[in-house]
């Protein structure tokens, strides 16, 4: 759930929002009474974990202005959801610090008790949350599960509000982490940067007009099913760019990347796109310099992971690389790389002397070195499409199977 949900909710007509209209897409977690729970503000947040509604009835707490101030400014350095308060009790200054920090801010009436305002909102979480968790549980089956007809799965995946039947596509979205990326309480740090992550991608699916997503997190990756009749790839993209300014707020030093497979229907047509989401996100390590990598923009990888057959591999790059990787393993030179950057850099002798820290003159020593060994025109088209399609092969293997094939 959502703050703008809560506006939805016909229960909870009365409920007025304030402030904070830009911060409608807050994720709600739970209900937070702070009257009751907190007397020094400088407390919170051991109390909270983020995504929390804040709730303040309390007529004396609420004559406090210096309280309620530090109050906000505390649950937007908390990452709460929203504020609710009742009404006649909040002030200009609130509001206007509401809008600053895109936090929204609700007035709630006298008449509407606050025990049925917990009761209305806990159950809608509950039941969402009841939901979400067996929309994951469709989707993970959908994945990995073999089914001899789809007239079931279609069915109960419309329960959930998703048409299997129209153009889909799967997008995996991965976290690199290491050891060292959490200092305390490792576990608990761990569930909250995934519920985080997992927050900013379903926020921005709806910030994007996609009200109807399934998705499913498992270990450090979150998989989702959606529509493709509301993206192109520029504008998914710019989705992604959009995640990644708000991620990198809380987490600047744990990086994102994400796999995308090719549109399909039914539950043939996402097993499918999810192997290929998969395959991209494989690409991670050779395909470095991209955020998303589409399945259908992967090129000749796309042919390769068609191949089983290693020494096909080993034989195709050695045979076109091979005199260059044994004379730098034996002269502790720097011949293949030379030559991986300079057809990268298309052959430009000034892009690949700057790329590698070297003079000009080295790098003219090593090319010709290169040509001598290798014994080919690097000009000639063929060579160049050979010698290529070699270093792409060799970084595939090496990604893959490891480097002892060389």
């Amino acid at each position: 759930m959502i703050c703008r949900d809560i506006t939805q909710i016909k229960e909870l007509s009365e409920l007025k929002l304030m402030a904070g209209k830009a911060g409608l897409s807050r994720n709600v977690r739970w209900l937070y009474f702070v009257d009751s729970c907190v007397r020094d503000i400088r407390t919170l947040g051991n109390w909270v974990s983020g995504g929390e509604l804040f709730v303040c009835a309390n007529e004396k707490i609420l004559e406090d202005k210096e309280y309620i101030i530090s109050m906000i400014k505390s649950a937007n350095s908390l990452n709460a959801a929203g504020i609710i308060l009742n009404v006649g009790s909040i002030e200009p200054e609130y509001i206007e610090l509401a809008n600053e920090f895109n936090l929204p801010l609700f007035e709630v009436p006298w008449t509407l008790r606050l025990v049925d305002l917990s009761q209305i909102i806990c159950t809608q979480l509950i039941k969402e949350q009841n939901e979400e968790n067996s929309a994951e549980r469709l989707l993970s089956s959908i994945v990995f599960t073999h089914f001899d007809s789809d007239e079931d799965i279609v069915f109960n995946c419309k329960y959930y509000g998703f048409d299997l039947t129209r153009k889909n596509r799967i997008a995996i979205f991965k976290v690199f982490y290491d050891k060292n990326a959490f200092k305390n309480n490792e576990e608990d740090e761990k569930t909250r940067m995934r519920n985080h992550f997992q927050r900013c991608i379903k926020n921005a699916f709806l910030d994007a007009g996609v009200k109807k997503i399934m998705s499913m997190f498992r270990h450090n990756t979150l998989t989702v099913l959606f529509s493709d009749e509301a993206f192109s790839t520029e504008s998914f993209k710019n989705m992604v760019q959009k995640i990644e300014v708000s991620w990198k707020f809380s987490y600047p030093n744990i990086p994102f990347k994400v796999g995308i497979g090719n549109i399909g229907s039914g539950t043939v047509g996402v097993k499918k796109s999810y192997s290929e989401a998969e395959k991209s996100l494989k690409l991670v390590n050779i395909i470095s310099d991209q955020q998303t990598i589409f399945f259908d923009s992967i090129g000749i990888y796309a042919l390769l992971f068609n191949i089983q057959d290693l020494s096909t591999f080993e034989m195709f790059y050695k045979r076109e690389l091979g005199k260059l990787i044994e004379y730098d393993k034996i002269n502790n030179t720097q011949l293949c790389e030379t030559l991986e950057v300079y057809l990268e850099k298309d052959k430009v002798t000034s892009a690949t002397a700057e790329a590698l820290f070297i003079h000009r003159n080295t790098l003219r020593y090593r090319l010709q070195k290169i040509r001598t060994l290798l014994d080919k025109d690097l000009d000639k088209t063929t060579n160049y499409v050979d010698i290529v399609l070699a270093f792409k092969i060799k970084k595939y293997t090496d990604t893959f199977f490891g480097k002892a094939t060389q």
